[in-house]
């Protein structure tokens, strides 16, 4: 009798348990989903508030933190267990976790094709200048009645006379063939010597395995795979490059990896391994907007979009560009 009691009483504690504990699940905050990642730029503190004097945790320069909310000025950010307010000016190489509803913060999408009619000379910022050839197509930014040229760390506004523009299709209304997104990088012989040629080689020879590539949905793409190794066997040559000594077999192959990246950006495929070079980037591109690619690095990303996508890459004398189309 006193055996039956204790096992009753034993059940009854144990309902009360599994009561309390659903109640306190019920009653608990859910966890906040992030919608990027970035890296730190230096050591900080999270502060339960923006700009409060008080602080919850310090983060490490260099740790990739996750965004739980993003500011021009102050971001959410969650580090390990700790979630606090930060200086978005702290963070660097954001990577997004939703692509169809969160887009690169500060990033400005190309929104369409320009195709020369005639001989320009292209030069902005630091890029000392380049002469594209008639029927050379970049890809440009439309705003208002301004077209507008991305060029290295700056932009060129395009005399309207100098081209015919053409509008990227909307992902999500594209017809077979339709071209989604796009982008264009610049380089000449000043920029690459004095193995500019040799350069010039390796980015052409890049292009040529790229073009063509079809990405299936669903399907993870590297390009370490489709383009490397970059060595002397598969055809690429000594040329200048980012690294200690500055050069190496493939120099000039980031380039086409970086003009793929920033093409990507302008629509909802998922990230899925991509890297920076230094911290103060390439001349080429802005600050954290280059792709390293090579032994230790890669581009790799998975279509997220529900048809498939065909790769192109195109090296117009020093205009490189790389579009993105619904395939056929």
């Amino acid at each position: 009798m006193k055996m039956k009691w204790y096992l009753r009483m034993l059940v009854l504690s144990l309902a009360a348990l599994m009561l309390a504990a659903a109640s306190l699940s019920e009653s608990a905050d859910p966890v906040r989903e992030a919608v990027y990642t970035a890296k730190t730029n230096l050591e900080f503190h999270l502060r339960p508030a923006p700009a409060s004097e008080r602080w919850v945790c310090t983060v490490p320069i260099h740790e990739r933190v996750e965004v739980l909310e993003y500011g021009p000025d102050w971001s959410l950010l969650r580090w390990k267990n700790a979630e606090g307010w930060a200086e978005t000016r702290w963070l660097r190489e954001f990577i997004t976790l939703d692509p169809l509803h969160h887009a690169l913060p500060g990033f400005s999408p190309c929104t369409g094709l320009w195709t020369f009619s005639r001989e320009t000379f292209i030069s902005a910022g630091q890029f000392d200048g380049l002469r594209v050839k008639k029927s050379t197509v970049v890809a440009v930014r439309r705003e208002s009645s301004r077209i507008v040229l991305p060029v290295w760390r700056s932009e060129a506004a395009l005399d309207t006379v100098s081209g015919n523009y053409a509008s990227f299709a909307a992902w999500d209304s594209a017809e077979s063939g339709d071209s989604i997104a796009g982008f264009t990088t610049f380089y000449n012989d000043a920029y690459g010597a004095p193995l500019a040629e040799e350069r010039r080689h390796n980015i052409e020879l890049g292009c040529r395995l790229l073009s063509g590539r079809v990405v299936a949905p669903g399907e993870s793409f590297s390009f370490n795979d489709v383009c490397g190794p970059y060595s002397k066997k598969t055809g690429y040559v000594t040329a200048r490059n980012v690294s200690a000594s500055g050069y190496g077999t493939g120099g000039g192959v980031c380039q086409l990896s970086t003009t793929l990246y920033n093409a990507l950006l302008q629509i909802p495929v998922q990230i899925t391994d991509w890297a920076v070079h230094t911290i103060s980037g390439v001349k080429y591109i802005p600050v954290a907007y280059d792709a390293c690619v090579g032994r230790y690095s890669d581009l790799c990303f998975m279509n997220t979009l529900p048809y498939a996508i065909r790769l192109r890459a195109v090296s117009q004398g020093g205009a490189l560009t790389v579009l993105i189309a619904r395939a056929e």
